[in-house]
């Protein structure tokens, strides 16, 4: 009986260790393609704001290089 709850002790605590390093994995930090899910075929405008001034390209040829 005693080896029956300390085996399922364990199990339970692999399970929350493994949802534990899920979710520290999930909201690390991340670069901006891993962010956003980065996809050149579905970007259609790009706006950068520098200096409080913006710049739009709706160019797909400039937004792939």
């Amino acid at each position: 009986m005693y080896r029956k709850i300390r085996v399922i002790v364990l199990i339970v605590i692999i399970y929350f260790i493994a949802i534990l390093a899920k979710n520290l994995y999930e909201y690390r930090v991340k670069t901006i393609d891993e962010a956003i899910g980065f996809n050149l075929d579905n970007v259609y405008k790009v706006e950068i704001l520098r200096n409080e001034q913006p710049k739009i390209t709706e160019d797909k040829e400039k937004l792939k290089n």
